[in-house]
């Protein structure tokens, strides 16, 4: 499912290695990207606001995301799928659920 810039906590694979001094990540690992709940001025520049989920640092657009184990880390836009990765329910044939929290909600219900 191609990644719409509208949805939020939506979940992506890793198409490159990502290691930094918190976490190391291996390619193929799926994580959630996180709503931005930031807005208004950065204070770099006069204008330059955030844009969605996507925060601009050295050249490339990070995103905030959760790993598996419940990090939450800032990555370049670049090395994620461009595809979202859908969640399955376990315990029932309910259709795909394209968002984290559509997912729990389902969980909760069940």
């Amino acid at each position: 499912m191609p990644w719409s810039g509208k949805q939020t906590m939506t979940r992506h694979a890793l198409t490159e290695n990502f290691d930094n001094r918190d976490v190391a990540l291996a390619k193929g690992e799926l994580v959630i990207i996180l709503e931005n709940e930031r807005s208004g001025e950065r204070g770099f520049g006069a204008g330059d606001r955030y844009q969605g989920s996507l925060e601009r640092v050295g050249g490339y657009h990070h995103v905030m995301v959760k790993t598996r184990h419940g990090r939450k880390v800032r990555i370049p836009r670049h090395m994620l799928s461009k595809d979202m990765v859908v969640f399955n329910c376990q315990l029932c044939s309910n259709p795909a659920l394209p968002t984290y929290r559509e997912y729990v909600d389902h969980m909760i219900d069940k």
